[in-house]
């Protein structure tokens, strides 16, 4: 309280000091994933400890460490995600994999294992499930790690997850990731509707402890559907006045983040389909299409 009735009572005019360029270009954007959303490389990713500073009251926890790059910036911004206690995780030594510690297993009352899960809404879980409905395989990620995800390029945004708390805050969620086609029936960035779960439990390598599928958050109710040929003309629509808002041309990476910047489009209900053909090349260099395409960039 200090603190702010000294900021109160500074001088309301200045006789000194700096004059500020109020040019707006020169304003921060908030950081990564602010407003609508930041396009980034992961250029580095490893599970590792943390600690608060300071804070001999707070156990350590295991956390996500991405590095993210904008193009354009020279530094990459490292995000501190974390994924569960400490006390039941660790990071292998190259910091690719996370492993259950054995003194975590304990013993349910009929004799069999009860294997300690991490949160669903802790940071680090929520990004993976991103990733995961953006269409990142899940065995894929089980199985090489971390390497899995870098040089991966996405789409990121900070927002609020259906089922979090009131008092949650926002998560680093990516929206799509460049190239890849995320499953049908998925709505990313609303976070309303997830793919179906998956079943099937990947192998681990040997001599390596991996969590399965169900360590992501389950999936929810489909959302409403319409048929094959409406979806497509929706699409073809879509994508046309996504074009003519980047002034006739935008490159395919910039697609995704268009139709979340276009209110009709942005609250559609079938959105989550309109964005998987969209991402589809069979639907971008479909015969007879009104846009042109070269390389990666489309236009009118």
């Amino acid at each position: 309280m200090e603190e702010v009735a000294a900021i109160n009572a500074l001088p309301e005019f200045a006789e000194d000091g700096v004059d500020v360029d109020i040019d707006p270009e020169l304003a921060h954007d908030g950081g990564i994933g602010a407003g609508e959303g930041t396009t980034v490389t992961i250029v580095a990713a490893r599970w590792g400890k943390f600690m608060y500073q300071n804070r001999t009251d707070i156990p350590a926890e295991m956390r996500l460490f991405v590095s993210l790059k904008r193009e354009g910036y020279d530094n990459p911004r490292e995000e501190s995600l974390k994924y569960g206690e400490f006390s039941r995780y660790n990071a292998s030594k190259d910091g690719m994999f996370v492993k259950l510690r054995p003194s975590a297993i304990k013993k349910n009352k009929d004799g069999s294992d009860y294997v300690p899960r991490p949160y669903k809404y802790n940071q680090g879980v929520m990004f993976l499930q991103s990733l995961k409905d953006a269409g990142l395989s899940v065995t894929k990620l089980n199985s090489d790690g971390l390497k899995s995800i870098i040089g991966l390029t996405v789409h990121v945004r900070r927002r609020k997850v259906a089922g979090q708390s009131e008092t949650g805050r926002p998560a680093l969620i990516v929206d799509y990731i460049d190239g890849v086609t995320a499953p049908a029936g998925t709505t990313v960035s609303a976070g309303t509707t997830a793919p179906a779960a998956n079943t099937q439990t990947p192998a681990a390598p040997k001599g390596q402890t991996v969590n399965t599928p169900s360590v992501f958050a389950p999936a929810q109710p489909a959302a409403a559907s319409v048929a094959p040929s409406e979806v497509d003309g929706l699409a073809i629509d879509a994508l046309i006045e996504i074009i003519g808002q980047g002034n006739g041309k935008i490159s395919r990476s910039q697609v995704a983040a268009g139709l979340i910047r276009i209110v009709r489009w942005k609250t559609h209900k079938n959105r989550g389909e309109i964005l998987a053909l969209l991402r589809d090349d069979s639907f971008i260099n479909r015969d007879g299409q009104i846009w042109k395409v070269s390389g990666n960039e489309l236009s009118l």
